[in-house]
């Protein structure tokens, strides 16, 4: 039997799901479900011997924040990508990695790492038949059983198969239908909803990309570390989906169908739906002749609704989202408003992960700017200088040690540490426990690009 190794996509951004997910931590880092969904994802892979993740690299701290603590020791292959380029190039590393590695005889399973699965059973089954089939040469996708004429989705037709009856023989893919066509698929048994997920032995994928995708796999094969592309290679891969790519060129393939509980949140209407009453069970919520409403408060803000039907309310710290149930669509359009008018709410959040800790911003004027940081233990910040600000520390707590001007300090909690514009200065935690300090920024600019940096253990430029 070939190994089974699990791929999981997580390169984009959800800008649908606005203002919770955003290009710095997009969706599937979001906490939408009490876990996050790329450590949903991980945990239906707990068993496997290792798994795969290809991302672009500014989200690594986001990968490494989100990867469950009971698997921390499983063995990983990451692929860096250094700017995301649609599936197809994703998966054609992942495929190079894999062979390179020896590893031509395996099933790769290719899996979103935003998706929703209500019955991990039943998708853990249909995963299991699909890669029985994947061993024997085949590509294999898994169909959702749509459950209503959804018009926001693609579809993949199928026809009864000759010998196994867990499968199907997956004909033609049609992209997202109007509303009569999606009735007429629902109406004919035969059409599965497309969720992206796909299996097949490493070999096959890459004859697979010889055969319909030379330009790209030529490409693909000039790279000399797959795990970790430079962007003059990654520059001459066309940016393309693997449907295109691959899929839709196919003359047919097997469909492994499912009903799984599954849904891709690709909307707050889809999110909201699959939540059901959970999303405004909290106790900071007031709803007063509001039937039908939803809210997602932020933290403790008290949000009241009044008078306001079938009304979403999403809320953050720096954004307030609030939109009629079915018109979640919509906030595409005002998300691109945002990116015109250059917000930059619109994909950033006031906080932010890094490989040594986090940081949220309190206040940003043309002043002063405030943070308030955390440092993980045994982590510690670039040895670094800014040109054009000075910076107050005050600790709040644990054990921190601050070098400034290679003079090494270590103020204690309550204590205050000056940083002259100008001087090298970096904060470490040689301790067990976070270190928390407030950072006030004073002088003529704040941006997060003034910075020169001397030294640093994670290799940022």
């Amino acid at each position: 039997m070939s190994s089974f190794i699990p791929f999981i996509l997580c390169g984009g951004s959800g800008t649908r799901l606005w203002p919770t997910s955003r290009a710095s931590m997009p969706k599937q880092y979001c906490d939408l479900f009490g876990v996050n969904l790329f450590e949903t994802t991980m945990l239906r892979f707990a068993k496997a011997p290792k798994v795969g993740v290809v991302s672009t690299a500014a989200q690594l701290p986001l990968i490494e924040r989100s990867t469950p603590e009971t698997m921390k020791g499983t063995p990983k292959i990451r692929i860096l990508e250094p700017a995301g380029r649609n599936t197809a190039p994703a998966i054609a590393l992942a495929v190079r990695a894999l062979d390179v590695a020896g590893e031509s005889a395996a099933v790769m399973g290719i899996f979103p790492a935003d998706h929703y699965i209500a019955d991990e059973k039943a998708f853990l089954d249909s995963v299991e038949k699909a890669t029985k089939i994947a061993e024997g040469g085949a590509i294999v996708t898994l169909g959702i059983k749509p459950t209503f004429p959804a018009t926001g989705y693609g579809y993949i037709e199928t026809r009864t198969g000759p010998s196994d009856a867990n499968s199907r023989i997956a004909t033609r893919f049609h992209e997202k239908p109007d509303a009569a066509r999606a009735a007429s698929y629902l109406e004919s048994g035969s059409f599965f909803w497309n969720a992206g997920i796909f299996f097949a032995r490493v070999d096959t994928l890459k004859k697979a990309f010889q055969t319909h995708a030379k330009e790209l796999w030529a490409a693909v094969e000039k790279i000399e570390d797959p795990l970790s592309p430079t962007k003059e290679e990654y520059s001459a891969i066309p940016s393309i989906s693997f449907d295109v790519a691959i899929m839709e060129k196919l003359p047919e393939h097997v469909c492994v169908p499912t009903d799984c509980g599954w849904s891709d949140v690709g909307s707050w209407d889809s999110l909201v739906s699959t939540l059901g009453g959970k999303a405004s069970e909290s106790e900071n919520v007031v709803k007063i002749g509001s039937a039908g409403s939803h809210v997602l408060p932020h933290r403790d803000r008290k949000v009241v609704v009044i008078d306001s039907p079938d009304t979403n309310v999403i809320d953050t710290a720096d954004g307030l989202l609030v939109f009629k149930t079915g018109s979640s669509e919509k906030v595409k359009t005002a998300y691109e408003e945002l990116v015109k008018r250059k917000m930059p709410e619109a994909t950033a959040h006031p906080f932010e992960y890094r490989p040594w800790g986090d940081f949220e911003i309190l206040r940003d004027t043309d002043a002063f700017k405030s943070k308030v940081i955390h440092v993980l233990p045994g982590q510690r910040l670039s040895y670094q200088s800014h040109a054009k600000r000075a910076e107050h520390w005050i600790i709040i707590r644990g054990q921190a040690e601050v070098t400034l001007n290679d003079q090494v300090l270590r103020p204690k909690p309550g204590e205050h540490i000056f940083i002259p514009q100008g001087a090298k200065h970096r904060m470490s935690n040689p301790g067990t426990e976070p270190v928390e300090f407030v950072e006030v920024q004073v002088g003529t600019y704040f941006g997060e690009d003034d910075i020169v940096r001397y030294q640093d253990d994670y290799k940022r430029s």
